[in-house]
């Protein structure tokens, strides 16, 4: 998941405009998505038994579907049928990942949809009316540091924490309103979120984070103790 994507292309945070929401693809249907329903059901499992219990639960929703899902599986084949919508978020995160190399890649784009659109619930309940970019921004910062530690060791995360914190931290500036404390102690996060800040600086809408420093910084360090330790979690 793109963090750059997810949070508005537009970057309009940064120039004092007001933020667009997130938005995702998903075409099903489901119940408003609290922040503590990211915190994994599974937590007393380890994550390879998640993984098998994942693969697990695919095959037996194709045994309802009657064959193996594809690019025209629908919305509600993959909700109710295959039952993702049931899947808590470690799981899809397992799924979504490719861990040991178990799942398709329909099946890892199908639980990013879902997982994404468990954080877009999350965010519109925060600013439903699309007014206050610092609630949906805060809203994201909570949900991110309640998902799994596996999921908390992915690129994908600490640029997406990145840049909720940015945002947050920026639209509430812009605001002239004081800040939460939002910093997770993760050097690879706080990088990220430099870069907004970086880009901020210029004043230049048209460039982009993924161009300062700090971003490439965030990824090579994040490269480096992936190397370095490949089962890195972070507590946030």
């Amino acid at each position: 998941m793109s963090a750059v994507a997810n949070f508005g292309s537009s970057l309009s945070f940064l120039f004092g405009a007001s933020a667009s929401s997130k938005t995702t693809t998903a075409t099903t249907s489901a119940k408003t998505t609290t922040t503590s329903q990211a915190t994994s059901s599974t937590s007393e499992k380890s994550f390879a038994q998640v993984t098998l219990d994942a693969r697990a639960a695919l095959d037996a929703g194709y045994q309802k579907l009657g064959k193996t899902a594809d690019y025209e599986t629908t919305g509600a084949q993959w909700s109710d049928t295959l039952g993702l919508k049931s899947l808590d978020r470690r799981t899809l995160y397992a799924i979504s990942s490719n861990q040991g190399g178990m799942f398709s890649q329909v099946e890892m784009d199908a639980a990013k949809i879902f997982m994404e659109k468990q954080e877009g619930d999350v965010i519109t309940a925060a600013d439903p009316l699309h007014t206050n970019p610092s609630a949906a921004y805060k809203a994201a910062t909570d949900f991110l540091d309640s998902v799994s530690s596996e999921e908390k060791s992915s690129l994908e995360w600490a640029q997406e924490r990145g840049t909720a914190q940015a945002g947050y931290l920026l639209t509430m500036k812009n605001a002239g309103r004081a800040a939460a404390n939002v910093d997770t102690g993760n050097p690879i996060v706080n990088l990220f979120a430099k870069s907004y800040a970086e880009l901020a600086a210029t004043k230049n809408a048209s460039l982009d984070p993924r161009n300062m420093p700090s971003w490439q910084q965030a990824v090579d360090l994040w490269t480096f103790q992936a190397e370095e330790t490949p089962s890195i979690s972070w507590t946030v």
